[in-house]
């Protein structure tokens, strides 16, 4: 990535936020039918536990809710989050706790896969002389 392409990734970017709620029946039943459609790609051979499906449910409700918020307001910009396991040991008190790791991967996977969002594998770094020490594996 170029320096240049690199500064607009930055300036044009921000993090997930995990607190968004649908509101209104509409976007409740949105919720419900990507999460059913979400399940029904799934190779599970057992249902969901109630509180894990809650979680994964959250979860989807939020990414979907901030990329329809930042698609209406701010279309250029990126909405960011981590892939790495290790950068979701440490989170802090204001984190909505139903989000974990697992789900978020598994939720935007599903997204992309579906074509209701792009996507693209990549790492955050301020300096871009950081790029070549940065190990993002």
């Amino acid at each position: 990535m170029t320096t240049k392409a690199l500064g607009f990734v930055l300036r044009n970017s921000r993090p997930l936020e995990w607190h968004r709620v649908a509101v209104g029946t509409a976007a409740q039943s949105a919720i419900a039918h990507l999460l059913d459609r979400l399940e029904a790609g799934e190779t599970r051979q057992r249902a969901r536990r109630s509180v894990e499906r809650r979680r994964l449910s959250a979860t989807l409700e939020a990414m979907v809710m901030d990329l329809y918020l930042a698609a209406r307001l701010t279309p250029r910009v990126h909405l960011a989050y981590y892939r790495r396991k290790e950068s979701w040991s440490k989170r802090t008190r204001y984190h909505n706790p139903l989000v974990t790791y697992t789900n978020v991967v598994r939720v935007a996977d599903f997204l992309v896969e579906a074509g209701l969002a792009a996507g693209a594998r990549g790492y955050y770094v301020r300096r871009p002389s950081e790029l070549e020490a940065y190990d993002h594996g």
